[in-house]
């Protein structure tokens, strides 16, 4: 692995404070169940978090495991739609559900993607193309697993969303008109499940992927345009709810390449950026101390898909003939084969 530190002097984060919500209150948030969810060969595979006991769950293009390891959700496309299928992992049988499918004359499933479940495992969020006689349209939506029903929250381009860590029923995200984008901004907003009590928290700059911890709203931002012989640029920052926006010190890569991923604490921090040279992604990692953020590149032909809930270990899909699953140790940098021919995991607890 190779480091290259950088400390910043700034200060341990100050827990998020929530406003009421008009909705009944949630269930409470389960003790996490360790799991390991990942694609192979055109399936969805439930096993141990280190790897053992793999389980087929069924077809899917893409697929998530619940924050509590009880659930997972997958989508595989049809003529007829995208069926999306929660699937109850139990320890001795599987049990599986369509809860929606998305589809014409309604939704287009090109742009459809999953984007993260809430921390009581029951609410997934999900942009998908809505149509209608104008065209297609950005949506974000909401699934309720319980009983299949979609909200939702916003319509333009979206750029990603995450649900708040401690409030089920709130989550983050990042939209721009096309207007906007034309201006090169998008904006940071907060929600609550039923589209209501909207909020922006970032103006003017292009700012997407939010990532919603207990230690703020993790973004990338753009910083510097691209030209004909220049990539973009683009930081890492953090906001909280009421506060200004700060930079995370010394990371600088390009357009992200999905979502960030953190520990539980919000302390230790991933992104996927593009090299600024071209071609490759870029790994980088965050570790906020007490002398300040530790940034680090890390050297990995792949991209990382999340970081344990404890921050010691990072979920990494690795290139090459037979695309592995490793988790890396974040302090020594050891590699530790979950899959092979794999791709695409996550992690619960």
């Amino acid at each position: 692995m190779r480091w290259v530190w950088v400390l910043g002097a700034l200060a341990a984060a100050v827990a998020l404070s929530a406003c009421g919500s008009s909705k009944p209150e949630p269930r409470g948030i389960a003790v996490p169940v360790r799991a390991l969810l990942y694609l192979q060969d055109g399936n969805a595979v439930i096993a141990r978090a280190g790897g053992g006991d793999p389980r087929v769950l069924g077809p899917a293009q893409q697929a998530l495991l619940a924050p509590d390891g009880t659930a997972a959700i997958g989508f595989n496309e049809s003529a007829a739609g995208a069926a999306l299928t929660v699937y109850a992992i139990k320890p001795r049988h599987l049990r599986s559900r369509v809860v929606a499918t998305l589809g014409p004359p309604d939704y287009s499933t090109r742009g459809l993607r999953l984007l993260g479940w809430s921390p009581d495992s029951r609410y997934v969020a999900l942009s998908a193309d809505e149509l209608s006689s104008a065209g297609e349209e950005g949506a974000l939506l909401v699934l309720d697993t319980t009983d299949g029903q979609l909200e939702t929250i916003a319509r333009g381009t979206l750029l990603g969303a995450s649900f708040a860590p401690s409030f089920p029923d709130r989550l983050a995200y990042a939209r721009a008109s096309i207007l906007q984008l034309d201006d090169d901004q998008s904006s940071i907003w907060v929600a609550r499940v039923d589209g209501t009590a909207r909020r922006r928290l970032t103006r003017g700059s292009l700012d997407s992927w939010p990532l919603w911890t207990a230690s703020g709203i993790y973004f990338a931002r753009l910083m510097r345009l691209g030209t004909q012989t220049a990539a973009p640029v683009y930081g890492l920052w953090r906001i909280e709810l009421g506060g200004s926006a700060e930079q995370i010190p010394g990371v600088s890569g390009g357009a992200p390449a999905g979502p960030l991923s953190a520990s539980a604490s919000g302390r230790e921090l991933v992104a996927n950026l593009q090299s600024r040279s071209g071609g490759a992604v870029e790994v980088w990692t965050a570790k906020l101390a007490r002398a300040g953020w530790r940034v680090a590149l890390l050297d990995l032909a792949g991209v990382a898909d999340g970081v344990s809930s404890d921050g010691r270990l990072i979920l990494a899909n690795v290139y090459g003939a037979q695309p592995l699953i490793d988790s890396i140790a974040w302090a020594s940098g050891h590699a530790h084969v979950l899959a092979v021919n794999a791709q695409a995991g996550s992690w619960s607890g």
